[in-house]
């Protein structure tokens, strides 16, 4: 930045560095904001990806009345922002995004879902052709279905498509595509049912969400 001295670049700099770690790792969602409030104009995918997952991990606060804090409000809306501004996202950020919006939604964060953001995410996974393991899948559309998201035609195809290549059987992709055209919150046993194959197909799995 103009002005700034050779020591403050080198520490930003040196920041920048560690940020995505500071993004998982951190416990507090009022740290994880002044995160984002200073350094969300430069950040990547993957300082975006880590956000949300840092986030949708977190306890989610509570104001009197049980709303929400208006900061937590102001960071989920940058945080749409900012990653609304990639130009592109790898698959396992795409499946991270949604399914840390999902989880953040069906916990109480009803906050206001940018469609535009969703929508793009949902364009990329449907032509992304990099990594896609049967829990990725399953995680993906189970975000869009605790938003209340439903799928277009090109999606489901595509991950449909990815989860026969990952081992699935054919009334396991059923399952899953009747829940994520359903638009509902899934149910526990579905996502129980969904965790056994998922971790059948992929190996183990058990550190993992669904």
């Amino acid at each position: 930045s103009r002005g700034m001295s050779n020591d403050a670049r080198g520490q930003e700099e040196g920041d920048l560095r560690h940020l995505d770690r500071w993004l998982a790792r951190s416990k507090d969602s009022r740290v994880l904001a002044e995160i984002v409030q200073k350094y969300g104009k430069r950040f990547n995918e993957i300082h975006v990806t880590a956000a949300w997952v840092g986030l949708a991990k977190m306890p989610m606060p509570m104001a009197n009345g049980g709303r929400l804090p208006a900061f937590h409000l102001v960071l989920v809306k940058r945080l749409q922002g900012f990653t609304k501004s990639m130009p592109a996202i790898h698959s396992d950020g795409i499946m991270h995004v949604l399914h840390s919006m999902g989880k953040l939604h069906a916990a109480g964060g009803m906050f206001e879902v940018d469609r535009e953001l969703v929508r793009g995410l949902m364009s990329q996974a449907a032509t992304n052709e990099g990594g896609w393991e049967v829990l990725s899948v399953a995680n993906l559309l189970f975000g869009l279905a605790r938003m209340g998201v439903r799928p277009g035609a090109d999606l489901l195809a595509t991950m449909e498509s990815r989860a026969a290549e990952g081992g699935a059987m054919p009334h396991e992709i059923g399952e899953l595509l009747t829940l994520a055209t359903t638009g509902a919150t899934p149910e526990a046993d579905r996502v129980e049912a969904t965790q056994r194959w998922a971790a059948g197909a992929a190996g183990d799995l058990s550190h993992q969400e669904v």
